[in-house]
């Protein structure tokens, strides 16, 4: 496995290598290969039911000192049912009307709800290095707590509970 993972990876590595943050470069290209043999393999002949697809990079925050949850970048979140369009839920992750657009200023938007998830002890405060880099180099990153909790809400939506599905 590991020499399938470097042969996929020699191709971009002097790419990644010039980049400013190599790690962070290396960790989206990770998840641009996982997301193609995903996207590979996945079928929905299983009769009428939906299959949810929620994809994207996991952020492990370090330990020590207060305990922060680990955060996940949402980069796909869709249903989808065999005869029928994919429905593309990563617009439903977020709440477009207190949270900055992070494309334009990532590492340095503090709003509402990033105040909320440092005040709730999920995500460093502001000031903190850990939150620059991780909003610099992974915009749009989310506690994964809050990840969770709002993906449940929204698949219910769409039929999906406890009885039917593992939330």
């Amino acid at each position: 496995q590991m020499s399938e993972i470097k042969k996929e990876f020699a191709p971009v590595v002097e790419a990644l290598s010039k980049t400013e943050c190599p790690m962070a470069a290396c960790t989206y290209q990770a998840w641009d290969m996982v997301k193609d043999r995903m996207l590979r393999i996945v079928n929905t002949k299983f009769g009428s039911g939906r299959l949810v697809l929620i994809g994207g990079i996991i952020l492990n925050l370090p330990d020590g000192g207060p305990e922060f949850d680990d955060h996940f970048l949402p980069l796909m979140f869709e249903v989808r049912q065999e005869g029928q369009a994919p429905i593309d839920l990563m617009g439903r992750l977020s709440n477009v009307s207190i949270q900055q657009d992070l494309r334009m200023s990532p590492w340095s938007a503090v709003g509402a709800e990033r105040e909320v998830f440092a005040w709730m002890t999920w995500s460093p405060p502001a000031d903190a290095p850990v939150y620059q880099a991780l909003h610099k180099y992974f915009p749009g990153a989310l506690p994964s707590e809050a990840v969770h909790r709002r993906a449940i809400k929204v698949l219910q939506r769409y039929g999906f509970t406890n009885a039917n599905t593992l939330l």
